[in-house]
Parts: C-alpha cells; structure tokens; sequence
C-alpha cells in the first residue's frame, strides 16, 4: 500500500471514528498535546507521514477504538509483541534477562 494511501486511510478513519465519539477537532487535539491544525492535517491525509504509533495508541484510547484499527490504517502493524506486559511478568521478564547477562559475561571472561 502506498504511502498517500495509507495517509489517506488513516485520516478518514480518524474522522470517522472522533465523528462517532462525538469530539471535535479542537478538543481531541487539545486532549492529546497537538495543534489543531495537525489533527485537521492528519484527518485530510495532508501529511508526509502518519503520526507516531504512541500518539495513534493514545487517540485509540480516548475515541474507544478496540482493535488497534487506526493503527493499521496508519500501516503500523499490531502483533502480540508490541501489546503491554503485565508489570510483575516484566519485572520477571527484566530479571532473567540480567540474570542471562551476567552469566554470558562470565563465561566470556574465562
């Protein structure tokens, strides 16, 4: 898919979906840190490229998007990876990785 395809997808699906939530331009923008006229932009596809996945991640959750299809019409990919890990499984995850570490430096280091 094209570049200006995909801008122009994911700009008319941003409308769409802050259209059903009711919000306007000026509040969605003035919510997640942005000018107005950047969201207008961005909902009329004139862009060089879509805005970042934490910023689409961000409007998602406040227009109650589910299935991360902004993200896909930006033509980001949504695979498991990228979804949030529980804390305590990150602390565990965080762990062993240092634990991993340490043991590849000392058989290194012999």
């Amino acid at each position: 898919m094209s570049v200006e395809r995909i801008e122009f997808r994911f700009g008319r699906e941003l409308a769409a979906w802050r259209a059903r939530a009711g919000v306007s331009q000026t509040a969605l923008a003035v919510e997640i840190g942005i000018d107005p006229s950047t969201l207008r932009n961005w909902e009329k596809g004139r862009v060089s490229r879509p805005p970042h996945r934490e910023i689409i991640e961000q409007i998602e959750a406040l227009l109650n998007v589910s299935g991360h299809e902004l993200l896909g019409a930006a033509g980001y990919q949504s695979d498991s990876a990228s979804e949030k890990v529980p804390p305590e499984l990150q602390a565990r995850i965080t762990a062993i990785e240092n634990q991993l570490e340490l043991l590849i430096r000392e058989l290194l280091s012999d």
